[in-house]
């Protein structure tokens, strides 16, 4: 697991546009975003590439930047259109959609998030993103922590994050995180899980635990309670809501201190 830090998507690397002898005026304005941007002045720089844009409107790079921009500054329905419009030249790229799933659910633009998660899901089965593929799809509030929540679409997830299916995480009021709630079926479970349910797992079912990360752990800080198969989201997004409030407590470690196992 990583630092409690946010990762939301994976935008490209910023970085400053190749220097040429001599520079267009749009190279230029790029240029001058990049360094506007880096110094987190971010309607800046968006004012430059959108200058920039004017000029040559189908300009990637600048395109890019300028998603990125009004990401920063929470205008998630630019944010949105940049990233269709960068989608139509890079038709499918995994970060992109990562980045429009983001956009529309943060928007509140619930029938175009449906539908970009449509898509996301047909590329998966077609196996045209990576295993690793994560994206943000769902957002609700409780107990007024916002909470957000991203879906690895395979299970066998990120190389971070592995047999893990959604991160739930809980945000202040000024969207940093407090802690993460994660829907996961680790190997460790599964063998002991197995032993004991060997027609179930020779079936091809797994054990799944509902746990909860907080910065201070390498493994999870509490388990909050097994599954014996998958749960469906909406059963998930329940048992959230009950640990947010406080309602559903976390299984006891042994007498040793050690994690919980599957019964």
């Amino acid at each position: 697991m990583v630092g409690i830090a946010r990762t939301l998507v994976c935008l490209v690397p910023l970085a400053l546009p190749a220097q040429s002898a001599d520079p267009s005026p749009v190279e230029s304005k790029i240029r001058q975003a990049v360094i506007e941007f880096q110094n987190q002045d971010f309607a800046g720089a968006r004012a430059v590439l959108r200058e920039a844009l004017a000029a040559s409107p189908n300009n990637v790079e600048a395109r890019e930047l300028e998603s990125m921009c009004s990401l920063r500054l929470k205008d998630y329905a630019s944010a949105a259109e940049s990233t269709k419009r960068l989608l139509d030249v890079k038709i499918d790229a995994g970060y992109l959609l990562a980045q429009l799933s983001l956009a529309y659910t943060r928007a509140g633009m619930y029938p175009e998030r449906d539908a970009t998660r449509d898509r996301i899901r047909r590329l998966v089965n077609e196996g045209k993103l990576p295993d690793g593929f994560y994206y943000v799809f769902d957002s609700f509030v409780v107990n007024g922590y916002r909470i957000e929540v991203s879906e690895f679409p395979k299970l066998t997830g990120h190389k971070e994050f592995p047999y893990q299916r959604y991160h739930f995480d809980v945000l202040d009021a000024h969207d940093e995180q407090l802690y993460r709630i994660v829907l996961a079926s680790n190997a460790a479970d599964q063998d002991t899980w197995a032993a004991k349910h060997g027609a179930d797992a020779e079936a091809g079912m797994r054990v799944f635990s509902l746990d909860r990360y907080d910065g201070r752990h390498s493994g999870p800080a509490a388990v909050y309670r097994f599954y014996d198969g998958e749960p469906t989201y909406q059963q998930v997004c329940g048992h959230v809501k009950e640990a947010v409030l406080g309602a559903l407590k976390p299984i006891a470690p042994d007498q040793y201190g050690r994690r919980p196992e599957p019964n």
